[in-house]
């Protein structure tokens, strides 16, 4: 009986062959399952990638992927079964940069189940996109500042997500100090290219802030076929043309 309202059910552990990861490839686990008290079926083992986002002064968990992980069976009392998967990391998982947290957690469909559990911490690594970018930025005499989920909630940038990973960029050395405050990017990957939506921050003084006419947004589309040595170009003329 106590097994029926979670108490002594078979549980699921979510074993990665590394938690280090870049998006959007493919990582081997293992899911390995102990059964409880009593012989159960299990409907499916289900997964979920998430992660958090600031919005309206507060954070909120948002989902980057989330479905079946392993078809339903039979799970004996006190049986261990280990289940050999492959798990997708989307190309829009956020990286971990300036304090991001990403993780997955898995859990058992069966009847009366406890709420999941099994809980494990990704590091989600720069692609090869995304290291363009920051190579691009440094090119220009921009410096790294900070990475931030931030809500998205209208659709205005996807239609896939509620929020976006939003990187900003402060100029160090360069024609763009004393021009610019920052940048704020954000990367919007798609199957064949990468569009930068960028705003940028004038260094305005107060009246120009006030009016709102320091910050202008554009975006920079990077097909990634042989434009890496280009992107830090496009990046320069995108942000001349509003200045």
């Amino acid at each position: 009986m106590l097994s029926s309202v979670g108490i002594g059910s078979a549980e699921v552990d979510l074993v990665l062959s590394d938690t280090t990861v870049t998006r959007g490839e493919t990582v081997d686990a293992d899911v390995e399952v102990i059964g409880g008290n009593t012989d159960q079926e299990v409907e499916e083992i289900y997964y979920a990638i998430l992660t958090q986002y600031a919005a309206d002064d507060t954070r909120r968990t948002g989902v980057v992927d989330e479905g079946p992980l392993v078809d339903g069976f039979t799970v004996d009392a006190g049986e261990e079964r280990s289940i050999d998967v492959a798990l997708d990391i989307p190309p829009a998982t956020p990286v971990t940069m300036g304090g991001t947290s990403v993780w997955i957690e898995t859990g058992l469909d069966i009847e009366w189940a406890v709420d999941p559990d099994d809980h494990d911490d990704l590091q989600v690594q720069p692609d090869e996109r995304t290291r363009d970018l920051l190579e691009a930025m440094e090119a220009l005499g921009f410096r790294y500042d900070s990475a931030n989920n931030v809500a998205d909630e209208n659709g205005q940038l996807t239609s896939e997500y509620n929020f976006v990973q939003e990187f900003e960029f402060k100029p160090r050395t360069g024609e763009y100090v004393g021009e610019l405050d920052e940048l704020e990017i954000v990367p919007l990957p798609d199957e064949d290219h990468v569009e930068f939506v960028v705003e940028i921050d004038r260094d305005a003084d107060a009246l120009i802030e006030m009016a709102g006419a320091d910050e202008s947004i554009t975006t920079v589309t990077f097909e990634g076929v042989d434009e890496e040595d280009r992107l830090a170009e496009k990046f320069a003329s995108a942000i001349d043309r509003k200045l």
